[in-house]
């Protein structure tokens, strides 16, 4: 019996012994990088180079999709802990450089408790295995449901609220989409296309971006689309998303991104970027947005005969130039 209580003693000051290590940990608490008007927005310690990010699309625009964001960073101060953007997802496990790592929320922060001390200057490998929830997205941005499926509309503060980010626009980062949708949709992103494949059921679609990115300019459309391509000055490839019932009627809108382009670029130089194009969601948005490379229209602007051609081209050109500005 005392060999027996000697064990239990030590088994007890073990178990202290974690409790208090336990306890010392503090609570998960967001932190910001000091922007007066998103005060938590952004994270300190680390600058993002390249998102890798992976959606499951099961055919509902009212279910969450599952995801994978990997995200590859430098560290620019001595890290213990990591503060990711992310909301209105569930996180089901995240990897810190391979390794499984403790995690949890506060407000609208996924806070990643490292496995090791990351010294400044050190390459980090982030994967976050999660959910990316469409339903209650009305009026705060994020997804925004189509009649036939889902595009982005991420200003200003809202692209953590479809993936796990550095979201402040200070930190730009290369970004690749792979979207898995049923076999009948579509699915475009930012960038140029890197292939797809067919999956039985399924579609695999990957693109690329060439030129580093805010995350509140990412894109994603998924839906029954139609995507017209063409050629813009200097033979810059032009990628057009339009619904596929209305390819028609849109066609001559379309027509005119060419004289566009070249119009901006005899006042303000080069395009920037490596392709561009117009996506035509059938939502009821009362807005359009210059997301990178491809610009967001509800189709309202297009069909409505109360809007005059000249205004219709005035805002086609003003997400244009967004595109330099």
């Amino acid at each position: 019996m005392p060999h027996l209580s000697r064990r239990l003693r030590a088994a007890l000051l073990a178990t202290a012994s974690l409790t208090l290590v336990a306890a010392a940990l503090p609570d998960p608490e967001p932190l910001g990088i000091g922007d007066r008007l998103f005060p938590e927005l952004g994270n300190p310690g680390y600058d993002v180079l390249s998102y890798d990010i992976a959606f499951t699309y099961h055919g509902s625009n009212t279910k969450p999709l599952d995801a994978v964001t990997k995200i590859r960073a430098r560290t620019t101060a001595p890290l213990e802990r990591i503060n990711l953007d992310f909301a209105r997802g569930a996180v089901q496990g995240v990897e810190v450089d391979g390794r499984a790592a403790d995690f949890g929320s506060k407000n609208e922060d996924l806070v990643i408790q490292s496995p090791r001390r990351l010294p400044a200057g050190t390459p980090l490998n982030i994967t976050v295995r999660h959910t990316s929830d469409p339903s209650g997205t009305s009026g705060n941005g994020g997804w925004i449901r189509t009649a036939d499926g889902l595009a982005m509309a991420n200003q200003a503060d809202a692209a953590h609220r479809v993936f796990p980010s550095n979201d402040h626009p200070s930190d730009k980062a290369h970004f690749t989409f792979r979207i898995t949708a049923p076999k009948d949709l579509t699915a475009v992103a930012g960038g140029l296309p890197a292939g797809h494949t067919r999956n039985g059921a399924t579609t695999t679609w990957t693109y690329r971006t060439q030129h580093p990115m805010a995350t509140e300019l990412a894109q994603v459309s998924i839906g029954r689309s139609h995507v017209h391509h063409h050629t813009g000055p200097h033979g810059l490839p032009l990628r057009d998303v339009v619904p596929a019932a209305d390819r028609e009627k849109l066609e001559p809108w379309l027509k005119k991104t060419p004289a566009q382009l070249e119009w901006m670029e005899r006042r303000v130089g080069r395009y920037p970027f490596e392709t561009y194009g117009v996506l035509v969601a059938d939502s009821r948005i009362g807005f359009a947005l210059e997301t990178q490379t491809i610009s967001l229209f509800g189709r309202s602007l297009f069909t409505e005969p109360a809007y005059p051609e000249w205004y219709v081209d005035s805002v086609m050109v003003h997400e244009l130039a967004h595109q330099w500005f």
